[in-house]
């Protein structure tokens, strides 16, 4: 009340006269209508002026924050994805140490053959490229080793060095994959060792034999660790005795006749690749160590180095690195699984550290640590808020005319629209209407509203004006005439359909004649078919037409194929409710036709024309001639041979026609072609017919040997009695084979003389 008692007394204090006449104003505004170039230009130059000043502010608050963010996403993902790699290196070293290490084989000594275990191990390390050689060391001083000579050329040099290093210390020839390292020793003491070279087809390229080899695996740290420790053990960095190059052996012991450790060897090279190739900011610096401190790879602004590099005659360490920022992302960082933005007192800068432990087999775990400027981050910022800041005052100073002049265009297209709609309303339809924009949604409607009168002008072809003006769609135009292209054509009919339509009420045929149209309908469909019209009961379909379609041929045959086997499961529903079924015959030929509309200027319809369409209409009518369902035209047969099993039917000049057809009945899809197609194929009993039906009608039609023929059909026929086709062929070449006179009337073309 009191909210309401203060406005009473506000309005009150007001003169009466200036009330009215603020009510007299607002009335005149709402009666008018502001133009919209003036409604445009007022609302988008003010959201311009408070986008403006709000990116503005928000990229000067929230910039460094991001930057920050960002850096420290970065970082999580770097260390991540290296300390994953660093799993995916050793990880199949440990896994084929302990799998080898139980399989049986692995306990029996090596001789002058290559070991049962070769194959294995080699397979295993042409399925992990990192890993160097995997060998076995018995407690008897015995060896057997198999070493992976990376194949080249590769892209990196690094790899390319390394393959060849691993040749040239082994002394290999050139295309060798594999080398067998075996050493056998003698009772009397003393031993031998023997060298093979393979290709990557294990075939082998060269051998040697050493004598009193001086190598014994059971003084190696690698054999002596697991031993002792009973399980599989991951060594510290040390040169590998067969390349001199520094590396980290994974190594379990095994027990059996003669008990020993097996090992794999695994380089520093691939974790050092894995470093070069990642992408760091400009200061950023990034380590893989032991836990003891013992360097594998590091990278910083001055490049690459690794555990290979000796400095002062021992290995490379932390203190030898002279970077104080990674340090600190070693030890202050240890404990925390995230990013630490801490201050460098030494250079009076804040870096982002993170440590991350990788665990190993033997309690070697490993390191990854990284450390990086924070300006590495932010210092493109900083340069971003002031060119953001140039930005906002260019904005300020030219968007406002570009805003009224986009208004403007704006509204004059509108305008243009909004009397072509009122036009339309009244099916005036002749106007042309060309709308220049660069508004997408202004130039979508002006094409909308084209559509939308070609559309209204089509729908004028085929149903009233009156009509059309209730009629909202989308459309094109249609002119009558067509195009030449190739079809496949096919046109079906339901036999004795005339004495059907006698005994059955009219209703129940036309519900069962349109439930039989749409099994037609869908299988026509589903093999991008095209029914082009019902004649009565019986169906045109045409494929190629109104759209391309691909092998079109086939797919009038898997339709043709598809809806007989529709037509069946219908006509089983109709017998089983005690109905007649719908008998259906199908016929198909590919050739050129005319496809378009053809019609006249009030009504039009879309068909085809030409003789390809009698020919597929006149070879429907065959089927109740030669007792068949489907048949097809030599021009399809000769498309589809290869994957659809025919039968050569006869060769007819159909009524009209200046020359005669070969025709073919369509049992079904191949077995060479069932995984190209979706309908399942014939069974290999109707293979074996058709192909010996087609040799027979050979010899009848092209070597005119009557009693090979006659004794080929005869058997056909007895193993298909129910087979009128084959009954007639029987009849016809028993009578040629027995009368000399009708042999040599005879001629392998029928001519039709009825429709």
């Amino acid at each position: 009340m009191r909210d309401t008692s203060s406005r009473a007394g506000l309005i009150a204090g007001i003169p009466s006269g200036a009330v009215s006449a603020a009510r007299a104003v607002w009335r005149d505004l709402s009666r008018r209508h502001i133009p919209l170039a003036v409604n445009l230009f007022t609302i988008m130059a003010a959201m311009t002026l408070v986008v403006v000043l709000a990116l503005t502010g928000f990229t000067i608050l929230e910039g460094r924050r991001v930057a920050r963010d960002t850096g420290q996403a970065l970082s999580r993902e770097l260390t991540a994805k290296v300390a994953h790699h660093v799993e995916t290196l050793f990880a199949p070293a440990a896994v084929l140490a302990d799998l080898s290490a139980s399989l049986p084989e692995i306990a029996r000594l090596p001789d002058l053959l290559v070991h049962p275990m070769g194959w294995y191990i080699m397979q295993a390390l042409e399925a992990n490229p990192s890993l160097y050689s995997a060998y076995m060391g018995y407690q008897n001083g015995q060896f057997y080793q198999i070493i992976a000579v990376p194949e080249q050329p590769t892209t990196a040099a690094e790899k390319k060095r390394y393959a060849n290093a691993v040749r040239v210390s082994h002394g290999a020839p050139p295309g060798t994959r594999f080398i067998h390292r075996t050493i056998l020793t003698r009772p009397a003491g003393g031993g031998i060792q023997i060298w093979l070279f393979l290709d990557r087809e294990r075939a082998l390229l060269g051998s040697r034999v050493e004598d009193a080899p001086t190598y014994d695996p059971r003084a190696r740290p690698w054999y002596t660790q697991a031993r002792e420790r009973h399980g599989t053990v991951m060594t510290e960095i040390y040169a590998f005795a067969s390349l001199g190059e520094p590396g980290i052996t994974m190594a379990r012991p095994f027990d059996g006749d003669v008990a020993g450790v097996f090992g794999v060897d695994l380089t520093l090279a691939s974790i050092a690749d894995f470093l070069a190739a990642q992408s760091l900011s400009p200061n950023g610096r990034i380590l893989v160590a032991t836990t003891g401190g013992r360097i594998i790879a590091y990278r910083g602004p001055d490049g690459l180095r690794t555990g290979a590099e000796y400095v002062r005659g021992r290995p490379l360490g932390l203190s030898d690195l002279g970077d104080p920022a990674i340090l600190r992302a070693l030890f202050a960082a240890r404990g925390t699984a995230d990013v630490e933005l801490v201050r460098m007192q030494e250079s009076d800068q804040s870096i982002l550290v993170r440590r991350i432990d990788v665990s190993m087999p033997g309690n070697r775990d490993l390191v990854i640590a990284l450390a990086a400027p924070l300006t590495d981050y932010t210092g493109p910022v900083d340069g971003l808020i002031l060119k953001s800041l140039v930005y906002a005052l260019a904005v300020a100073l030219l968007g406002i005319p570009v805003i009224w002049l986009i208004a403007r265009r704006m509204s004059r297209a509108l305008s243009a629209l909004a009397d072509d709609a009122g036009r339309i309303r009244n099916l005036e339809l002749d106007h042309p209407v060309r709308v220049r924009t660069i508004i997408k949604e202004i130039h979508d409607l002006a094409g909308a509203q084209r559509t939308m009168k070609e559309s209204l002008r089509t729908f004028g072809l085929f149903v009233p004006k009156d009509l059309v003006r209730q009629i909202v769609a989308a459309g094109g135009s249609a002119e009558p005439g067509g195009q030449r292209r190739e079809l496949s054509v096919l046109f079906t009919d339901i036999a004795d359909f005339t004495t059907l339509s006698e005994t059955t009420p009219p209703e129940d045929l036309m519900v069962r004649t349109s439930r039989y149209f749409e099994e037609m309908t869908v299988a026509i469909a589903a093999h991008q078919g095209t029914v082009d019209k019902f004649i009565g009961d019986a169906v045109m379909a045409i494929w190629n037409a109104p759209s391309d379609c691909d092998d079109h041929p086939a797919k009038a045959c898997l339709g043709a194929l598809e809806a007989r086997a529709r037509v069946a499961a219908f006509n089983a529903d109709l017998v089983a409710n005690g109905y007649p079924p719908f008998r259906t015959r199908f016929g198909l030929h590919v050739g050129e036709a005319v496809v378009g509309n053809v019609g006249s200027s009030f009504r039009m319809d879309y068909s085809a024309l030409g003789a390809a369409i009698n020919i597929a209409s006149r070879i429907e009518g065959l089927n109740k001639m030669f007792g068949t369902e489907i048949l097809v035209s030599d021009a399809v047969a000769a498309r589809v041979s290869d994957r659809f099993v025919l039968r050569l039917v006869d060769r007819v000049q159909p009524k009209g026609a200046s020359e005669a057809v070969g025709v073919h009945e369509l049992l079904g899809v191949h077995p060479r072609a069932a995984d190209r197609c979706p309908l399942p194929s014939v069974d290999t009993e109707t293979v074996a017919f058709a192909a010996c039906w087609n040799e027979a009608q050979v010899w009848l039609r092209r070597d005119r040997d009557w009693a090979r023929a006659r004794d080929a059909f005869a058997d056909l026929a007895a193993e298909r009695p129910d087979d009128p086709l084959a009954a007639h062929f029987r009849d016809l070449t028993a009578r040629l084979a027995a009368d000399a006179d009708a042999a040599a009337r005879w001629v392998d073309v029928r001519k039709m003389e009825q429709k």
